[in-house]
């Protein structure tokens, strides 16, 4: 199973986000899930926030994103670890 989740990203149409977690924290929790070296966790975390310009809201609490924001850093959360197969469910819905 650790072999899939290395090479495999979603991104599911309804966000699995916590609110209580900042954009950062969501993005340094799945990368260790994916198994990326401690070590680079955080710059990866700081790398996805600037790609889906979420960068000023990193330490936002997820509770207070616009459903755009929720969007972008599930995408960047389906993108962690640089999988070969990267699965989209309506990547550009927008929920309220």
């Amino acid at each position: 199973m650790s072999g899939i989740r290395q090479i495999i990203g979603v991104c599911p149409q309804f966000d699995i986000l916590w609110d209580a977690l900042s954009g950062e924290e969501h993005l340094e929790l799945f990368a260790s899930i994916k198994g990326l070296p401690l070590a680079s966790i955080k710059s990866v975390a700081q790398e996805s926030l600037a790609q889906v310009k979420l960068t000023e809201s990193a330490k936002v609490r997820a509770r207070s994103y616009s459903g755009g924001m929720r969007r972008r850093l599930s995408v960047a959360i389906s993108h962690l670890g640089d999988p070969k197969l990267v699965i989209l469910d309506e990547p550009t819905t927008v929920t309220v």
